[in-house]
């Protein structure tokens, strides 16, 4: 019987995920722009942006120069977070688009991947065994 109800739980999850995908797809674009558009390398908002920037070894939504149109560019540039080495970038190169683009992270977030990581937190919270 519990076995049942963790199945179907598990199912309705899935389902959802896939019924919903774009919805939150376009949630996670649209947050993560914000969260770059409002970052400010302090905040708790900006050490997530930072987070998952190192731990996908990324840089932007769609590359690094989504970068270019936040105000955190204008003074700081490109932030650490997205160099592929941090103790090869420094300030300098990461004002400088043109330099930038051979010292960080090219491809930027996988949307899609992470929708699929929401669902999946979604099914271990509704399930309650993470």
């Amino acid at each position: 019987m519990f076995l049942s109800l963790v199945f179907l739980a598990e199912l309705v999850a899935g389902i959802s995920g896939f019924v919903f995908r774009h919805e939150i797809k376009d949630t996670f674009l649209r947050t993560y722009t914000d969260a770059m558009q409002t970052y400010n390398g302090n905040d708790e908002r900006s050490r997530a942006v930072d987070h998952v920037q190192r731990s996908l070894s990324c840089c932007g939504v769609q590359n690094y120069t989504n970068w270019s149109t936040s105000p955190y560019f204008l003074e700081h540039g490109i932030p650490p977070s997205c160099c592929m080495n941090e103790t090869d970038c420094n300030p300098q190169d990461l004002h400088n688009l043109t330099v930038a683009a051979t010292k960080v992270n090219q491809k930027g977030e996988d949307i899609v991947m992470m929708a699929s990581l929401a669902n999946c937190c979604l099914s271990c919270y509704l399930l309650g065994k993470c």
